[in-house]
């Protein structure tokens, strides 16, 4: 798991050395700092998230701007499927969730709209999103860290095309994933939890490996569709 230090190293190397580089890791400090006392709760409060079997868990699966956001929310108003809000992926632990969810509900409608750009990807603290934003957020680890940082770094390619490397980078960003459904289904007390993440879209032998009797729903897009699609992405988001 990279640490904000070598992300950092990574940012200097590649761009010129700044201390801004340090700002976003400095601003989650707190946040990062509150979830640690909330997991630590968690081990006393709720036990059983360490012994939760994942029951048939549902996979929304495919590539960038195949329609996995549209099946994934779609899915999430199943009232017995269980997915990450925005929020949640922001405070994973259950304690915490549990207190907060009342606050949270209240004051969603009437906060302003998240930064970013919603006719692209519509963002709100109550819509289900990716985990694996809570991979990048929680652990700064996964394909979206990969794509921001580690793809700056001389490693990059090894860590992916390499199969050693990578068959252990998709179990370490597994067995993190069954750990944010576990507490989705003790949080929101539903039976099967409900994910969307690329990691298993990578690694889906892996996933079944461990979850045979996970079911995985994968969408298909034109790639003349899906390239187009992208590249709109990209201007909107990232180009100047």
């Amino acid at each position: 798991m990279p640490s904000p230090s070598e992300a950092v190293a990574s940012l200097n190397q590649t761009f010129s050395p700044s201390l801004k580089h340090w700002l976003p890791f400095v601003i989650q400090a707190p946040r990062l700092a509150l979830n640690g006392l909330g997991s630590l709760l968690d081990r006393l409060i709720f036990p059983e998230l360490e012994t939760t079997r994942l029951d048939r868990p549902v996979y929304v699966l495919g590539h960038p701007r195949s329609g996995t956001t549209l099946m994934h929310r779609l899915l999430a108003k199943h009232p017995d499927l269980a997915p990450s809000l925005f929020w949640e992926l922001l405070v994973p632990p259950v304690s915490l969730r549990r207190a907060l969810d009342p606050l949270v509900t209240w004051a969603a409608p009437r906060l302003p709209p998240l930064p970013g750009r919603h006719d692209i990807h519509e963002l709100g603290l109550l819509l289900a999103d990716t985990d694996d934003a809570g991979l990048l957020l929680n652990h700064l680890d996964g394909p979206l860290y990969e794509v921001a940082i580690g793809a700056w770094t001389e490693t990059f390619s090894s860590r992916v095309l390499d199969p050693v490397q990578s068959e252990a980078l998709a179990e370490r960003l597994i067995v993190q994933l069954e750990r944010s459904m576990r507490r989705n289904v003790v949080a929101r007390r539903r039976p099967r939890a409900l994910m969307k993440t690329s990691v298993v879209t990578a690694a889906m032998p892996q996933a079944l490996a461990r979850q045979p009797d996970a079911k995985m729903i994968v969408l298909l897009r034109d790639p003349l569709e899906v390239i187009p699609s992208t590249m709109s992405l990209a201007e909107h988001m990232w180009l100047p």
